[in-house]
């Protein structure tokens, strides 16, 4: 026999019992379940918190008194009176894979008088020439003789999921009902026993099948005094029958069997609804519809119910609401169309639970409003959750699957709270003591509402129809619910989605050295900040690192600094001024004046297929609540963002717009997909990393606001490579920090490093050719150019092409396809009117000898480029030089190139030639060229 040894002291005391026979192996007992009997001595027990374990072993073990067979082990206790005892059994009965083989393996409650005189009520799965049944078995024994036999149909189970068992005694007769997670209660019927004073009471099983098989229980409760439950269906079995043999009936194996083969067959094809088109799910519901009306009778009645019940999780669990409750409607169609009495009770139960799912999935995309008083007996402040994501958990102490759900949510808690998670319960319970002492022996940290001696009947359960358990809504950080089922895995998914993710490497005790990094970095910002209060890369780094720690006093005020700052910075700088804009939009109350802020966003990026540039404006429109704007702006640039991290942002604000339109079901829909997208693209993080991967590049990138700050950074990811020199995210970012700060050697050696393990994007290629052109190493440069234009096939008509062009004119003769690049600029150059895009154009135009036409596009791109940083006006006045002198006026191009390099030596900063020191730039790779065409300053 095997217990946990951290809880054997703790719960072994004396349990008066009925007495057993000399021969059976008495254990100790274990609170509150009872004492452990095996008769035969040759089964286990495994104590768990909150969880027993029977192992039998492979000899058959049966509660058969007809048979003589009463060996199963079992653990009883005693009790009198009026009482119930409830238990969750799991799911997964094993049972053997030999065809030709008859078992039956079963768990659940059993209530004895006697040997001879005893009710069980169990989960059962029965297997017999290759078909598997099963289903919830309500038997009685009446001296020693069975008076009704357990039918398949009584109330058919999914194998997979645990299921809720409860008695409740009274005045000797005794009610059985069973339930599903979050199902309504199920009355099995009645059975009557001897009205004596006591009885033993417990849990056991039985094993026929010749192979050893666990069984596991959960939560088992004893209450007395008795509140009997309501419950919403009822199969009226009647047991107490007089106490002979009753003949056995016998099993149908045509009809029956085939029905319920035909079930397991529909359920398996729930896996694939992921896949399914709108075709296929119909299909499936017909292939239903078909089943049950083909079935045998009373098996279609009873399991209709769980059968549309479990299509419409499906379909919700898939994000299609409207599925969801179409296929209630369906069936309600057929079973009306039955013109029975049965069928016509399915068809009323169908249509009860059908607007219940309506309510509830209603609530999804609205405010929720909770409030109450708490256990500790003051009064719970709504208001002040707002801007925090908060799961509403309604619970008791009582509640198995509450308990189970418990250390995820405490799990979900540490890995989230600093980051702005927190968890409202509602306790259903009526004895405030269990509460209390509940949540102290779990050391809850957050607060529940209690309501004396309501239970179901708490205020916030009538309000927002809670009549199963555990319920766990959760609301977003602008109060609005996002789903009623949040529990599990889904909760971490949910919160990762809405918060940002967590970093698997890192333990729950290292998230504060998290927190300190980010506190680190903002700091490092403020203090730049004193010296330069407009310094427009702090200014934005301290935003975003004031949102990450969620300090919301610290958000505001470089928020509304940061759209301050915008205002200044329109004319000059408009990316920025987006960029600065869409950070002070990240939280409400940086700034009110909505019309303002929406113009600080260029207009050519709100109409333009450019998301990067565009979500600013997009985050706007969010915190100015114009939706339909929102969902407009969405929608033109659905199929363009870059990258699966901009694909799930878009489709997340694209489903805020649709849920504040009442447009419920294609929100979940666009939130499924956008989940998907993120979880399939979450890099794994290598063990060296300190900061989560999504905000590792903002860290980096953040405290490079100074040289000091830099060199912290670099340190630290030598240090991190040093110890994991085969992570490949880690050598990514520093070659990304190398190029920042025009490092181009240090750049280059990281690039080439990078290239020997994985093939680089789009993005690493551009970077490392112009590191390597600029450290000196043209033959490297042009073999990542040929890399580059080998791109062009994939992006020649996308947004990408203008990009490629970019750095294969930085040096002559490289271009090895001019006709191909120009075709793929000339279309960019016509979707949008960005200065990059027409520069291209001029660029390659130059490189291919087609100077008129070069020449031709001078003017528009100047006009262009006069709305951005003045170094990209030094850039095209740079190529304007170049065109004259081929098309032979040297006059004027001296004149261009004199009045270009004058502006460069005399503001280095404005022209952005002086970057920490570094001389070496694009700009002035292209000033070289011009000049050795033309001439230098002294020879024109």
């Amino acid at each position: 026999m095997n217990f946990s040894s951290r809880l054997f002291c703790a719960v072994l005391f004396a349990i008066t019992v009925t007495p057993v026979h000399a021969a059976d192996h008495v254990y100790g007992t274990v609170s509150p379940w009872g004492q452990m009997v095996d008769p035969d001595g040759d089964c286990s027990f495994t104590v768990n918190r909150d969880a027993i374990t029977i192992g039998f072993s492979g000899t058959v073990q049966g509660l058969d008194a007809e048979q003589g067979r009463m060996n199963a082990p079992r653990i009883l206790r005693s009790m009198e009176g009026d009482f119930a005892v409830e238990v969750t059994v799991d799911g997964n009965l094993p049972l053997p894979d030999d065809e030709s083989a008859r078992a039956y393996v079963s768990g659940g409650l059993v209530l004895l008088q006697d040997d001879r005189n005893y009710i069980r009520f169990e989960r059962a799965s029965f297997t017999r020439a290759g078909v598997v049944n099963h289903y919830a078995n309500f038997e009685q024994r009446i001296d020693a003789k069975r008076t009704r036999m357990g039918l398949f149909k009584d109330f058919p189970l999914p194998n997979d999921q645990p299921v809720d068992l409860r008695l409740e005694v009274s005045a000797g007769t005794v009610r059985a009902l069973v339930r599903l997670a979050d199902q309504s209660w199920h009355e099995m019927g009645t059975a009557k026993l001897d009205d004596e004073s006591t009885y033993s009471v417990g849990v056991s099983g039985v094993n026929t099948s010749g192979k050893p098989v666990n069984v596991s229980f959960r939560g088992i409760k004893h209450q007395q005094p008795l509140v009997a439950i309501e419950a919403k269906s009822r199969s009226n079995l009647d047991l107490s029958a007089p106490a002979k043999v009753v003949a056995l009936p016998s099993i149908t194996t045509s009809g029956f069997n085939k029905f319920m083969g035909e079930i397991m067959k529909l359920q398996q094809r729930s896996k694939d609804v992921d896949s399914m088109d709108a075709q296929a799910r119909q299909q499936w519901i017909d292939d239903a519809k078909k089943v049950v009306k083909e079935g045998a009778g009373p098996a279609a009645m009873r399991f209709s119910p769980l059968l549309v019940s479990g299509l419409s999780r499906s379909f919700q669990e898939a994000g299609d609401h409207d599925l969801a409750i179409s296929v209630f409607n369906q069936f309600i169609e057929v079973f009306n169309n039955m013109e029975d009495d049965d069928a016509a009770r399915v068809a009323k139960q169908l249509k009860t639970t059908r607007d219940q799912l309506k309510a509830k999935l209603e609530m999804i995309g609205k405010p929720l409003e909770i409030e109450g008083e708490t256990l500790s007996g003051g009064a719970l402040d709504w208001q002040s959750y707002k801007g925090k994501v908060v799961l509403v958990d309604f619970w008791a102490s009582w509640c198995g699957p509450c308990r189970r759900e418990i250390p995820n949510v405490l799990e979900q808690y540490r890995n989230f709270h600093d980051q702005g998670f927190e968890v409202v319960g509602i306790c259903l319970d009526t004895d405030r003591d269990k509460a209390e002492k509940y949540n102290a022996d779990e050391k809850i940290p957050w607060p529940s509402l209690f309501a004396k001696d309501a239970g179901w009947k708490h205020p916030m359960a009538t309000k927002y129809g809670v009549t199963a358990i555990p319920t766990a809504i959760l609301v977003d950080r602008d109060g609005n619910v996002v789903s009623l089922s949040a529990r599990g895995e889904k909760l971490g998914e949910l919160l990762t989605d809405l918060i940002g993710p967590v970093d698997p490497v890192i333990s729950a005790g290292e998230s504060a050295a998290l927190r300190q990094q980010w506190l680190d970095a903002l700091q490092n910002f403020e203090r730049i900040l004193q010296d330069d209060a407009n310094h427009i890369s702090a200014r934005h780094g301290a935003t975003l690192s004031a949102y990450m720690l969620q300090d919301t006093d610290r958000y505001l005020t470089h928020a509304k600094a940061a759209y301050q700052l915008t205002k200044e910075l329109r004319t000059e700088n408009i990316g920025v001024s987006a960029r600065l804009v869409g950070a002070a939009s990240l939280m409400p109350g940086a700034f009110d004046d909505f019309d303002a802020a929406i113009e600080l966003t260029p207009p050519s990026w709100k109409e333009g297929k450019q998301f990067r540039d565009s979500r600013n404006h997009l985050l706007v429109l969010k915190r100015a609540e114009r939706f339909e704007e929102l969902l407009a702006t969405c929608d033109k640039l659905v199929g363009v963002a870059d990258g699966p991290h901009d694909r799930s942002m878009l489709l997340h604000l694209k489903a805020t717009s649709l849920y504040h339109l009442d447009r419920i079901n294609e929100a979940n829909t666009l939130l499924l997909q956008a989940r998907k997208i993120f979880a399939e693209s979450m890099p794994a993080i290598g063990a060296g990393r300190q900061i989560p991967g999504e905000h590792y590049d903002w860290f980096v990138i953040g405290v490079s606001a100074r040289n000091d700050a830099n060199q912290v950074a670099l340190e630290k990811l030598d240090d991190a490579l040093a110890a994991n020199p085969d992570d490949m995210d880690l050598l990514a970012t520093r070659a990304q920090l190398h190029f920042l700060w025009h490092r181009w050697e240090a750049a280059t050696r990281d690039f080439q490093k990078l290239a020997q393990h994985k093939p680089l994007d789009l993005k690493t290629l551009e970077h490392a050719a112009v590191s390597a052109v600029l450290a000196g190493h043209v033959e490297e440069y042009r073999n990542l150019s040929n890399e580059l234009e080998q791109l062009l096939d994939k992006v020649e008509n996308s947004e990408s092409a203008w990009r490629i062009a970019r750095i294969l004119v930085l040096v002559p003769n490289t271009i090895g396809n001019e006709d191909r690049l120009l075709t793929a600029v000339r279309e960019n150059a016509k979707q949008r009117r960005f200065w990059w895009r027409h520069q291209a154009l001029v660029s390659v135009l130059y490189r291919s000898g087609k100077y008129e036409e070069a020449s031709a596009l001078i003017t528009p791109t100047l006009a262009v480029a006069r709305a951005r940083p003045q170094r990209d006006e030094l850039v095209t006045r740079l190529w304007q030089s170049m065109i004259q002198c081929q098309l032979g006026d040297q006059a004027m191009a001296k004149k261009t190139l004199v009045m270009v390099t004058t502006y460069m030596d005399e503001n280095p900063k404005t022209a952005g030639v002086h970057i920490q020191g570094s001389e070496v730039t694009e700009l002035m790779v292209l000033r070289r060229e011009a000049e050795n065409l033309i001439g230098k300053g002294d020879d024109i």
